[in-house]
């Protein structure tokens, strides 16, 4: 193994070298446009609108990461963001001290006790197979050693994509929030950063380290592979009960109530709020949380909203 990564230095950096290179980590360069993504349309997701007499809020499901040649900026899609007055992403740090309340608390929550490792923790076959990927990845031993699991699942799943050909920077979030900012549009959140983490920092030990095995198991093959391409293929497509069907397998039952439906309740009054305000509003979420049980456009429905498809 390479003695030094970017990983390695991620967990000797400063405060500000840290966040920097975290925000790199999850969010990805904001290099890219949506100008190419309209370009010779080849994909056509779902997409809803919630309105009454004077709002109208369309809902967009992301794919965070995606490979070149995906075109899935519709004419459809293409009006409901450039007549809107307002984009709401999941989350974004208001000002400064949101950015430097999540970079203490995941400094807080990135390592394993001091004389702990992940030798000791994880079933001997489960460090081997995690020895043999970090190998493959380039991953410094030291930090992967001592990571905490919820951290390292992130840092393989973005290396892991990173080396297939998946990119943030094509991510359909990433795009949405890159050209609001060029074009001075409001950007909201529901959400913030530091509570995003929390989703994935606050499970027990034992919790982690399960599903940490169970990331590395789907690793050994091509099943983490064409989980995604089904993944993609059906929201591409706008086959939302397949890609419902594809998400929930993919998670534990624990892992989906936390990371999709305890945030879609936490979420939905917040929603609620922009159907308050005389406007056109985009909101943009992973698309997990628009499909599936417990989805967000049911739970306007039951609220007595007016929600349809409109693509």
């Amino acid at each position: 193994m390479r003695p030094v990564n970017k990983f390695a230095q991620m967990m000797r950096l400063s405060r500000a070298g840290f966040l920097l290179l975290l925000t790199l980590l999850i969010v990805g360069c904001q290099s890219a446009t949506l100008k190419s993504a309209g370009r010779g349309v080849n994909a056509y997701p779902a997409m809803w609108l919630a309105e009454d007499h004077d709002s109208k809020v369309y809902l967009f499901g992301s794919i965070h990461v995606l490979p070149e040649g995906v075109r899935w900026y519709t004419p459809l899609v293409a009006s409901a963001f450039e007549n809107a007055e307002e984009l709401v992403i999941e989350s974004k740090a208001t000002d400064s001290s949101g950015n430097a309340a999540m970079s203490e608390y995941i400094q807080a929550r990135a390592l394993l006790p001091e004389g702990q490792t992940l030798e000791e923790l994880l079933p001997p076959a489960d460090y081997a197979r995690l020895q043999e990927l970090a190998g493959i990845l380039e991953l410094d031993e030291y930090a992967v050693m001592r990571m905490q699991p919820w951290l390292l699942r992130i840092v393989l799943t973005n290396e892991i994509f990173e080396r297939s050909g998946m990119q943030r920077t094509l991510g359909v979030d990433n795009l949405f929030e890159e050209t609001a900012l060029r074009n001075d549009m409001k950007i909201s959140a529901l959400e913030t950063p530091r509570e995003a983490m929390m989703t994935l920092a606050e499970y027990p030990l034992e919790v982690q380290l399960r599903q940490l095995s169970e990331s590395l198991g789907k690793t050994a093959g091509d099943d983490e592979k064409d989980e995604f391409s089904g993944l993609l293929a059906s929201w591409a497509m706008g086959d939302i009960d397949r890609n419902a069907q594809l998400i929930a397998a993919g998670m534990s039952s624990l892992t989906y109530r936390n990371v999709v439906v305890n945030r879609n309740r936490k979420w939905l009054p917040r929603l609620e709020g922009y159907l308050s305000k005389p406007q056109q509003t985009m909101v943009v979420v992973g698309n997990a949380h628009l499909v599936g049980k417990s989805n967000l456009i049911d739970m306007l429905k039951r609220r007595g909203h007016k929600v349809s498809r409109v693509q």
